[in-house]
Protein backbone atom coordinates (compact mmCIF):
# COMPACT_ATOMS: atom_id res chain seq x y z
CA UNK A 1 0.00 0.00 0.00
CA UNK A 2 1.17 3.78 -0.89
CA UNK A 3 1.23 6.37 1.70
CA UNK A 4 1.17 9.51 0.27
CA UNK A 5 3.21 12.41 1.74
CA UNK A 6 2.49 16.12 1.72
CA UNK A 7 4.43 18.80 2.79
CA UNK A 8 2.11 21.98 4.27
CA UNK A 9 3.25 25.65 5.50
CA UNK A 10 1.30 26.44 8.76
CA UNK A 11 -2.16 28.13 7.60
CA UNK A 12 -3.34 29.83 11.16
CA UNK A 13 -1.45 30.27 14.25
CA UNK A 14 -1.67 28.89 17.72
CA UNK A 15 -4.41 31.69 18.82
CA UNK A 16 -6.16 31.25 15.42
CA UNK A 17 -6.57 27.71 15.34
CA UNK A 18 -7.54 27.40 19.20
CA UNK A 19 -10.79 29.46 18.11
CA UNK A 20 -11.77 26.50 16.21
CA UNK A 21 -11.33 24.07 18.70
CA UNK A 22 -14.81 22.20 19.52
CA UNK A 23 -16.40 24.00 15.78
CA UNK A 24 -17.59 22.01 12.88
CA UNK A 25 -15.84 22.59 9.86
CA UNK A 26 -17.03 22.95 6.37
CA UNK A 27 -15.79 23.10 2.92
CA UNK A 28 -14.86 26.92 3.13
CA UNK A 29 -12.25 25.53 5.93
CA UNK A 30 -9.97 23.37 4.08
CA UNK A 31 -7.74 24.21 1.12
CA UNK A 32 -6.91 19.74 0.17
CA UNK A 33 -9.27 17.31 0.97
CA UNK A 34 -7.68 13.46 2.41
CA UNK A 35 -9.45 10.32 1.27
CA UNK A 36 -6.55 8.19 0.72
CA UNK A 37 -3.79 7.30 3.01
CA UNK A 38 -1.50 10.07 3.90
CA UNK A 39 1.16 11.64 6.10
CA UNK A 40 2.14 15.26 6.51
CA UNK A 41 4.71 17.19 7.18
CA UNK A 42 5.86 20.82 8.00
CA UNK A 43 7.89 22.62 6.10
CA UNK A 44 11.11 21.50 8.50
CA UNK A 45 9.92 17.49 8.26
CA UNK A 46 7.91 17.61 11.25
CA UNK A 47 5.28 15.10 11.17
CA UNK A 48 1.97 16.91 11.51
CA UNK A 49 -0.83 14.07 10.88
CA UNK A 50 -0.94 10.93 9.68
CA UNK A 51 -4.78 9.70 8.20
CA UNK A 52 -5.17 6.05 7.68
CA UNK A 53 -8.51 5.43 5.55
CA UNK A 54 -10.77 3.01 7.82
CA UNK A 55 -8.63 2.72 10.18
CA UNK A 56 -11.53 3.09 12.85
CA UNK A 57 -14.34 1.21 12.44
CA UNK A 58 -17.85 2.65 11.32
CA UNK A 59 -19.80 1.88 13.99
CA UNK A 60 -17.28 3.68 16.63
CA UNK A 61 -16.87 6.72 14.68
CA UNK A 62 -20.72 6.78 14.29
CA UNK A 63 -20.74 7.10 17.88
CA UNK A 64 -18.23 9.28 18.26
CA UNK A 65 -19.87 11.94 16.00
Amino acid sequence: MITREIKAKRYLDNNQAKLLKGKFLDDSHYDILIKEDCDAYDMAGNLLFRFRKNAIPYHIVKSGY
